[in-house]
């Protein structure tokens, strides 16, 4: 099937310039409430020394830089731009004298330039991973507001962003500051942990820790509290099920004013309780500094300590057999338009505990610190992954791209680190394991994570019969959308060449967007969907596997309307074993695997009757254009001897043209109308048959417009609509190749007028009444794969038959050698092919976007 379809990708490419992006009016997403207590955010850090100040709630905002309206913050819009948020707060002169204060944001997106009192301080490189930012004490004031500035770039590009504008399926993107800011106080003298690093002995009866933490020294005027410039750090360990308290205290640190330092303290926790999913035990890890008997600074926060390793036969959890069950999470609202908060998570998270799972992906968007916290306290092992999807081998070849691809993990490290739930990080999603460049790519990125964290790798892959590169602890694998029964045949066989302790299924869902049919016979029912499930877990349940993730727990919704999702207003991507609503009476696929993972009572599901997709729309339009070309035919012996003449001998033909022979101009008109109706036929025959193509939109999403997606998506819906929509774009087509033939015929001798080159272009599509029969069958045979390879390249040629008509009328009506005209007509329409390529290619990197869908076909 994926090889068929490429003729008319490249036809569907050149329609693409002429349409224009539509930006959409900006429209605020906001959670159900916001966070404004202090004390909501100590899952992130507990402090007695320390303050939170929230800046949540009415910030100033502009698109324009000049006239300012109030919104919310946190909130989220969807709309590429620059726009300016502004927000005021209020200091004391003695808490800027004796404190420090840093800027903390847990997400914004994507680039962004902070200043405060019109100073620049920080510029945010791009990305929604928690960051922090100091704010130098003479920059503030007490005697007047101060006013934070942040100018935020939402525009996303195909070379140098994570993620790229190309997002095959992602979720709605959150544009702006789309999670809480806060401003923390601390002592002058405080301090941080840089890293924390842990290893667990293989009998389990020790964890190895070691914290890099730093001392900073911003001591503005004297303190009676502070005497001389050494410092002692304490480290604690209590556990929270039994209260045990291990600690250990650093030797003496000088630090000076104005300096900092940084220092490595090892501890040893013995007989540890340690994290697992049935039991999730969890420690508070405190930090203080002394200075002599006095302390300066503290503060504490939760964190969990596991062992997850892969072996020959499985993988282990802290040295006992684990196999990973678990779904992937994709955050979002249950609300029309509201953005996901903290109620949201924890109901989420809990609705996925109770169905069975011990684990969660988190693919294609950076995770809420929040479901991080919730998911260690609850049970759950995350799997959480950089934002790529199909990286072309031309820009992991790309040592710039490279370069932005570490630096963001660095970032990302320095974001999520401090979260015990994270098992491994992934290096994202839809990798070809033998493609260019994939190899140093991993190993760059695993490098930079074996330095700063205590994750294991991997990356998810599409499954074939090829070459994996090392270097990755784990290796997912994408069996969504995939039959099932080779499903498992390529399960195996990948199974025995990465070994089962180092391959998963990283996800496995089956799309349901068929509406008006039931039953598991018709497929992407809720029927099949609910089947499907339950034939993957029966199969998970034999043999021995390291562990899964279904796709996915919530339906979700997109930036654009998927075409293999279905067109609807809401952009939903219908993949959830439950609904946006959350509903569980909804939806048979939740019953039955919920059935599956407690062992509860088997769910029956409904075969139902067989639906046939056989559009009648096709069928009625066919005949209809079969009656009105009778009721041509039949007008009158001219137009039938005019139409024989030009199908059979277009020279003649033409040359009464141009010699001007009177031609009805109502004839030609009604002619022109039939010709578009049925090659409109024709065409939504291809597209309509097209509807389930990933390739196709992956095809489209590499010209990065959503414009043109939600357009197809549309038309690939709703037959009718798309043959009128057709019908009237031929038309104007035609209205083109008219213009263009008249104002070429500037280069020549011959006099040419208007009506010669309607006469010429339209006469030149008479053999396409020859297609009348064929319309009304033409998506039947195109179903059947074993016949569709044949009937495009039929349709090819038929087309190139078209092109070398209008050709011939061409030099006939010019009255110039024909070798001219086929040579300036073919180089015309190839450059027209070129420019759209590079336009495009320049833009968008589509050609490296392309072939990359090419390249997954063929693997798949």
């Amino acid at each position: 099937m994926t090889g068929t379809v490429r003729f008319f990708l490249l036809v569907v490419a050149l329609l693409l310039p002429g349409l224009t992006e539509i930006q959409p009016q900006i429209v605020f997403r906001e959670p159900e409430s916001l966070v404004t207590q202090p004390s909501a955010l100590d899952y992130l850090e507990k402090s007695e020394l320390r303050t939170k100040i929230i800046l949540n709630g009415g910030w100033k905002f502009s698109s324009s830089g000049d006239d300012f309206t109030t919104v919310q913050v946190p909130s989220a819009f969807n709309r590429p731009g620059e726009y300016i948020f502004e927000k005021e707060f209020q200091l004391s002169k003695s808490d800027i004298n004796s404190s420090t204060f840093q800027l903390h944001f847990l997400g914004l997106n994507y680039s962004a330039e902070i200043s405060v009192n019109s100073f620049v301080i920080y510029k945010h490189g791009g990305g929604e991973y928690p960051f922090s930012l100091s704010l130098a004490r003479d920059l503030l004031h007490y005697e007047k507001p101060n006013i934070i500035s942040i100018k935020v770039s939402t525009r996303l590009d195909s070379r140098n962003t994570l993620p790229f504008r190309q997002r095959f399926l992602n979720p709605l993107p959150a544009f702006g500051i789309f999670r809480d800011v806060y401003l923390l106080q601390s002592p002058q003298v405080y301090i941080n942990r840089n890293y924390f690093r842990y290893k667990v002995s293989s009998d389990g009866k020790k964890v190895s820790t070691v914290s890099g933490v730093k001392i900073s020294n911003f001591t503005f005027q004297k303190d009676s509290l502070i005497s001389g410039d050494q410092f002692t750090v304490k480290v604690g360990f209590q556990n929270l099920v039994t209260g045990e308290m291990t600690e250990v205290t650093s030797g003496a640190v000088t630090v000076g004013r104005g300096k900092e330092a940084n220092i490595t303290i090892p501890a040893d926790i013995v007989n540890p309780r340690l994290w697992t999913p049935a039991q999730p035990d969890r420690y508070q890890i405190r930090y203080q500094l002394f200075n002599g008997p006095v302390l300066v600074d503290e503060y504490s926060r939760p964190y969990s300590f596991f062992h997850l390793a892969g072996t020959d036969d499985g993988m282990q959890l802290n040295g006992q057999p684990f196999v990973l069950q678990g779904v992937t999470y994709i955050p979002s609202s249950s609300g029309a338009s509201g953005l996901p908060g903290y109620a949201d998570f924890e109901s989420d998270l809990r609705i996925i505990k109770e169905t069975g799972f011990n684990a969660v992906r988190i693919p294609m968007m950076l995770p809420h610190p929040y479901i991080l916290d919730a998911c260690e306290r609850l049970g759950l092992l995350v799997f959480a992954e950089l934002p790529l999807n199909a990286v072309p081998s031309d820009l992991l070849g790309e040592q710039n791209y490279r370069n932005r691809a570490r630096n963001y993990l660095n970032q990302y490290i320095r974001g999520y680190s401090g979260y015990g739930a994270i098992a491994a990080v992934g290096f994202g999603t839809g990798y070809i394991g033998d493609q260019a460049g994939v190899s140093e790519f991993f190993a760059e990125l695993s490098s930079v994570t074996e330095k700063g964290t205590n994750w294991l790798t991997y990356a998810s892959f599409i499954p074939a019969d090829i070459v994996y590169p090392e270097g990755l602890d784990f290796y997912g694998v994408e069996f969504t959308g995939m039959p099932l029964e080779k499903m498992k045949e390529s399960y195996t066989m990948l199974q025995e060449k990465l070994g089962k302790g180092k391959m998963f299924v990283s996800e496995a869902g089956y799309l349901a967007n068929l509406r008006g049919a039931s039953g598991y016979i018709n497929p992407n029912s809720f029927e099949a969907q609910a089947k499907y499930f339950q034939d993957v877990l029966t199969f998970f349940e034999t043999g021995s596997h390291s562990g899964w993730f279904l796709h996915t727990m919530f339906d979700y919704r997109a930036s654009y309307s998927s075409i293999v999702s279905g067109y609807n207003s809401e952009k939903l991507i219908n993949y959830g074993i439950l609904g946006e609503s959350r509903k569980k009476e909804t939806r048979l696929a939740y019953k039955v695997i919920l059935a599956k993972m407690l062992n509860l009572e088997r769910v029956t599901i409904p075969i139902g009757i067989s639906h046939t997709d056989s559009p009648m729309e096709f069928i009625i339009a066919g005949l209809l254009m079969a009656l009105l070309t009778g009721l041509m035919v039949n007008s009158g012996r001219k137009f039938r001897e005019e139409a024989l003449r030009a199908l059979m001998r277009p020279y003649n033909f033409f040359s009464d043209v141009r010699d001007h022979r009177m031609i009805s101009g109502m004839q030609t008109f009604i002619l022109a109308l039939i010709s578009a109706g049925i090659l409109s036929i024709v065409l939504m025959s291809l597209l309509y048959n097209l509807k389930d193509s990933i390739l196709f939109e992956k095809f489209l999403l590499s010209f990065s417009s959503e414009n043109i997606i939600n357009m197809m998506s549309y038309l690939t819906r709703h037959p009718l609509q798309g043959m009128l929509v057709m019908t009237l774009l031929l038309l104007v087509k035609f209205l083109v190749i008219t213009i263009s033939i008249r104002l070429f015929s500037s280069f020549v001798m011959n006099k040419v007028y208007l009506s010669h080159a309607y006469y010429i272009t339209i006469w030149s599509f008479i053999p396409v009444l020859l297609l009348i029969p064929v319309t009304i069958v033409l998506y039947q045979f195109i179903h059947e794969n074993e016949f569709a390879l044949y009937i495009y390249i039929a349709l090819g040629l038929f087309f190139l038959w078209i092109l070398l008509r209008i050709l011939k009328g061409v030099y006939v009506i010019y009255d110039t050698n024909p070798v001219k005209v086929y040579g300036y007509g073919f180089l015309l329409l190839l450059s027209a092919v070129a420019a759209v390529i590079f336009y495009y290619q320049i833009n968008d990197a589509a050609f490296f976007f392309i072939m990359r869908a090419f390249a997954e076909s063929r693997v798949v």
